[in-house]
């Protein structure tokens, strides 16, 4: 799961991830006093994604977030022989793509998976076409989204209650919960 492409490629997404958000941040929050979570909840969200990824990629050696980059890694080696049969994984039923493209389907074809799983290899291969085939950088961006999501139910909280911010950021962008599952290729950072 985690190679060097990983350690030359994570750094540099990460940068620009970073370089986004503080452009984001300054256009929109400016010297707000709820600015001041963006920067270190999403720096904490990465740490505990790459921590996240390295207790199952050398621990455990298995689970979902392996599965599901299993399965976005069949979509992106079908994109290095040909574009269009990345394309075809990903916007096709697979019974409706070309026999070049379903040579790489082995997990795409797969009965076990349900809709969303299924759903969820192609959403993950879709970045990984972006990406490079490497998994953190793909797991950034899902927590970027992640991070996204518990933003706007921090924001949701932050209008009612102003006065508060410190305690709904706590609890909405620092919970441990909200840190570590909400990272990686998983469903849950879909969900936030």
């Amino acid at each position: 799961m985690l190679t060097y492409y990983d350690a030359v490629l994570a750094p540099l997404y990460f940068i620009l991830i970073l370089l986004l958000l503080i452009r984001w941040k300054r256009k929109h929050y400016g010297n707000a006093p709820i600015g001041k979570y963006i920067i270190p909840c999403f720096i904490l969200k990465i740490f505990c994604c790459v921590l996240l990824a390295c207790i199952f990629n050398f621990y455990y050696g298995y689970g979902d977030m392996i599965t599901y980059f299993k399965g976005s890694q069949e979509i992106w080696n079908a994109a290095k022989e040909s574009p269009i049969y990345g394309l075809e994984l990903i916007f096709k039923p697979i019974e409706n793509c070309s026999f070049g493209a379903q040579k790489y389907a082995d997990q795409l074809i797969n009965p076990i998976h349900a809709h969303s799983t299924l759903s969820l290899f192609k959403f993950t291969g879709l970045l990984s076409i972006f990406c490079f085939g490497t998994y953190l950088p793909i797991a950034f961006f899902f927590s970027l989204l992640a991070f996204w999501g518990t933003w706007r139910i921090f924001m949701v909280f932050y209008e009612e209650y102003p006065e508060h911010h410190k305690a709904i950021a706590l609890g909405c962008l620092f919970a441990p919960s909200a840190l570590l599952w909400g990272t990686n290729i998983l469903k849950d950072p879909l969900c936030m």
